[in-house]
């Protein structure tokens, strides 16, 4: 999971980094959404599984809905 926070902190440090110095081209931006949504396919099958192993069995459904809820938001 932190792989994939620092990926993506990575990809929005490079967008600005190639905002700044007026080297954005589609190219790269093609290329980093797509490094960037690759990462997210990863993260979010971690991020699903982490509830189920910190919430108590019976609280489980509302803690579920709560964080489809926070994913909304």
């Amino acid at each position: 999971m932190r792989i994939c926070l620092t990926v993506m902190a990575g990809i929005s440090l490079a967008f600005l980094m190639l905002t700044r110095t007026n080297v954005l081209s589609p190219g790269y931006v093609f290329a980093l959404m797509a490094l960037f949504g690759t990462t997210r396919a990863f993260y979010h099958p971690v991020r699903k599984s982490l509830a189920p192993n910190i919430v108590a069995p019976q609280h489980l459904p509302g803690a579920l809905a709560l964080h489809g809820a926070a994913c909304k938001v």
